[in-house]
């Protein structure tokens, strides 16, 4: 059995040691999100051992589909769950031609108050931390109102495990710098003439009237509420972890191209990428859109921090789009 270098760097809180002290430090930001450094030193014994393994209660972990999120280990299940209903879903719109049901136009903001509130209990929001209200020191639908004074750096609890970052890491850069696939195909139209579609790899068409149709046949759905079918469903690339924030901006976007809605001039040509949604965003903080979240994440450019609600409304709002 080999001996343990004593010497080598060791975890603060919990036996692990590694000879490389990155891989602590990565440790400490991945398996002790938010630790009291006095109080967990008070209960770590001088002398105990060093094994290289670690249970850390409530600790994060990589998801085991291997699409690169760091989730907490009591969420992985429901992670997994998803992963399976999203290879369901992809399974049944390859295999049939959507059919719009009745009302799947509708939005949901047509429906009275008691009914949003229903959906809202029931439902995730839209974008991560969406408990993060715009904040009083912000523009809020083009208003300045007085700067909030008791705004303050959030940590890993809002921002995710990667929330002290400085840079993500140069790989994961690089491969969302390549982007996603596109693949070009020919189809012959009902006119006879042949037409070239692409397709997004990360990117899916009908998907809501799918799902529309699914629980339309579901005899055991009551309700339920859609967005719009012309949004395009805007999935994760292997490995990039956790970006859904950006994904869901960019969600947002395919319906205002989609529809020609007001502000869709502002996106001409293909979907702005990660990095361009950063930088849309610095620029909104610049301008006075929300500027509170700067000093509550930090700044985001170049980085995995999660971003929310907020960072969504400055963006648009920089731009004019209500």
């Amino acid at each position: 059995m080999d001996q343990i270098n004593h010497s080598d760097p060791t975890c603060p809180f919990c036996p692990f040691s590694d000879p490389d002290i990155s891989r602590v430090v990565e440790h400490v930001d991945v398996y002790h999100p938010e630790v009291d450094t006095q109080a967990e030193h008070s209960r770590q014994p001088a002398n105990a051992p060093s094994t290289g393994t670690e249970e850390c209660p409530g600790a994060y972990a990589e998801c085991p589909h291997g699409c690169g999120e760091i989730v907490l280990d009591t969420e992985v299940a429901a992670h997994l769950d998803l992963h399976f209903a999203e290879t369901v879903a992809f399974e049944d719109i390859s295999s049939h031609q959507p059919e719009l049901p009745v009302d799947v136009e509708s939005p949901v903001s047509s429906h009275d108050a008691e009914r949003r509130e229903r959906l809202k209990e029931r439902t995730p929001g839209l974008l991560p931390n969406e408990d993060r209200t715009p904040s009083p020191g912000s523009f809020v639908g083009g208003t300045k109102t007085p700067h909030r004074e008791t705004a303050k750096r959030l940590g890993r609890t809002e921002l995710g495990p990667h929330a002290h970052e400085k840079q993500m890491p140069s790989w994961l850069r690089r491969m969302l710098e390549r982007g996603s696939m596109s693949i070009f195909t020919n189809t012959i139209a009902s006119d006879g003439t042949l037409r070239r579609r692409e397709a997004v790899e990360n990117e899916t068409r009908d998907v809501i009237p799918v799902l529309a149709r699914l629980c339309e046949q579901d005899k055991s759905v009551q309700r339920a509420f859609f967005c719009s079918p012309k949004v395009h469903q805007i999935s994760k690339i292997p490995k990039e972890g956790g970006f859904c924030g950006y994904r869901n901006i960019q969600m947002l976007i395919t319906f205002l191209k989609e529809t020609q809605l007001p502000g869709h001039e502002r996106f001409p040509t293909e979907l702005p990428t990660i990095f361009q949604l950063q930088d849309m965003i610095e620029d909104a903080w610049d301008k006075g859109f929300n500027s509170v979240g700067r000093v509550e994440t930090g700044g985001i450019r170049g980085t995995r921090k999660y971003i929310g609600t907020p960072e969504a409304q400055a963006l648009f709002s920089s731009l004019g789009i209500q």
